[in-house]
């Protein structure tokens, strides 16, 4: 089933992001980031193992080193997708923040995109995808999203806190083949030094049944909807003190196949989080726009995403 001109600029939203300012004492400093957007194919068998992913040398670019985030299948059984640079369809480059794309009916030789978009604020990300490919062609419409962004610590000082990270999302099915996944990957370095590689987050659901893969979190859905999400908290504690710099990197991965991904922004994450945590995601929405518009809007606080642009490799 193809999603209809309607269903495409209705799309649901999906959140992520990296270092929140769940604590007002992380001021934002300013960062980098990129989107790739694309079409690709299946490839192997189902993957009844964990989590796979790509490696992703927007992080090469930042003097640290390759690291492999680029989510290309959830596990579970489901397969996996092939989100390298010569199928996007479309990509930014890295650029400074703000940064707010989006693409609609855009083919390449896998297939077309339905609609995507991603913006990127600095503390705030959103973004939003659909497929728009026919059912059992083995092809699945992506968005990466790989950034870094830099805060200082002012005010009193963190003893033993702990850095969190969350992920949400709901999303649509539009026929008994469709799935969808959604990866979160956040690395932390604290004075420029490295410090904690975040609980990967990772979503995956069909039409057929839910999945959930990470170190905390819910499903629920049917055959024509759902809900999920994924939370982390790093087990070490971190010692901050007024002055002191946060910088954060992550990559956000979603895949449709066809189906369309977006928001939940009804998730509560307030009994979680304890007491000295350092949130590193928060929701933030943005709005589609109906066909004829040039622009589509943000809201809500939020986190960063960082994307990944055709100058990048795999």
């Amino acid at each position: 089933m193809r999603l209809s001109t309607r269903s495409l600029f209705r799309a649901a939203l999906l959140f992520a992001s990296s270092v929140a300012i769940l604590n007002a004492g992380l001021v934002y400093q300013g960062g980098q980031g990129g989107t790739s957007y694309g079409v690709a194919q299946y490839g192997g068998a189902p993957n009844n193992g964990g989590a796979t992913y790509l490696a992703n040398n927007f992080y090469n670019t930042q003097g640290i080193g390759a690291r492999a985030d680029i989510l290309t299948s959830p596990g579970g059984g489901f397969l996996t997708a092939n989100p390298v640079v010569v199928n996007n369809i479309a990509s930014t480059g890295v650029v400074g923040l703000p940064l707010a794309t989006w693409v609609a009916g855009v083919s390449n030789v896998n297939g077309t995109i339905g609609l995507a978009a991603s913006t990127i604020t600095g503390p705030t990300v959103g973004f939003a995808l659909t497929d728009a490919n026919a059912d059992g062609t083995g092809v699945a419409s992506y968005l990466i999203s790989s950034w870094r962004a830099d805060f200082q610590w002012q005010g009193a000082a963190v003893v033993n806190g702990f850095f969190t990270n969350f992920l949400a999302a709901s999303g649509a099915f539009s026929s008994p083949l469709s799935a969808a996944a959604v990866g979160l990957r956040t690395v932390i370095y604290v004075n420029n030094v490295f410090f904690v590689d975040l609980p990967e987050l990772v979503i995956g659901a069909r039409t057929a049944n839910g999945f959930f893969t990470g170190t905390a979190g819910a499903y629920n859905g049917n055959a024509a909807v759902f809900n999920a999400l994924a939370l982390g908290r790093a087990g070490f504690g971190v010692n901050l003190n007024n002055g002191d710099s946060v910088r954060a990197y992550s990559t956000l991965t979603a895949i449709a196949d066809p189906a369309s991904l977006g928001v939940d922004s009804s998730a509560d994450f307030s009994s979680y989080f304890q007491s000295g945590d350092i949130g590193v995601n928060e929701l933030a929405d943005v709005q589609i726009p109906e066909p004829g518009t040039i622009a589509f809007l943000v809201s809500g606080l939020g986190l960063l995403v960082w994307k990944r642009r055709s100058s990048l490799s795999v």
